[in-house]
């Protein structure tokens, strides 16, 4: 099974990741999905699924122009 396959990553990290996602999906339902299937892997996760998780941060450069 190609899942069972590839080298594990520290479970308390992967859950970690999980519960900062699941706070998200309070305020962003449209994500609710995508973090059930990340979060199904909980058992037994490997490196193929942690790397599908990756942090975008977004930034007003400019504050908003105020100088």
């Amino acid at each position: 099974d190609e899942d069972r396959e590839g080298k594990a990553v520290n479970p308390s990290h992967y859950r970690g990741m999980i519960g900062i996602l699941l706070y998200l999906t309070a305020s962003r339902h449209d994500l609710q999905f995508a973090i059930y299937i990340c979060a199904w892997y909980q058992a037994r996760p490997i490196e193929k699924h942690d790397s599908s998780v990756a942090l975008t941060a977004f930034t007003d450069a400019d504050h908003a122009g105020c100088q």
